[in-house]
């Protein structure tokens, strides 16, 4: 080859200013372009990720609370047998002392004080349904008089 055939296949490459620039600004708009949705897609999988691993944590919460009150619930039991089979000492209570005399005595006291009570009530009922029947029938009583 010679040089002027060389020059001019260079002067057929070269492009203008304004022809490089818009292919450097389209080539960057295409790559912002995406970026951007490379981002969008790895923050919505993000976001995806974020609240499903949230839901599990929420849900497995829920279950440890679940097996806590179990756990609660057995280690009253396994005392309850404890206290049964004398391997520790029962819970005193007031009336778990008391023998079955005794609280059938308290018992019997008990009901005592109630159908006294149940009494002083009934009494108080009748004579304010007596004093209600009694107006009633004076009112009418004197109605009667003044039609007659």
């Amino acid at each position: 080859m010679n040089k002027s055939s060389k020059e001019s296949s260079l002067e057929k490459k070269r492009y203008t200013l304004k022809e490089v620039s818009i292919a450097v600004g389209s080539t960057i708009l295409i790559i912002v372009a995406i970026s951007t949705l490379l981002t969008s897609q790895i923050i919505s999988g993000y976001k995806a990720t974020i609240e499903t691993k949230t839901a599990i944590i929420e849900k497995l919460n829920n279950e440890i609370k679940i097996y806590k009150n179990r756990l609660l619930g057995k280690d009253e039991q396994l005392n309850e047998y404890r206290e049964l089979l004398g391997i520790i000492e029962k819970n005193q209570t007031s009336y778990s002392i008391l023998t079955n005399k005794e609280l059938k005595k308290k018992a019997l006291t008990l009901v005592n004080k109630l159908r006294k009570e149940l009494a002083k009530y009934r009494e108080k009922g009748d004579n304010l349904l007596f004093s209600e029947y009694k107006n009633g029938w004076d009112e009418y009583n004197k109605k009667s008089l003044q039609y007659s």
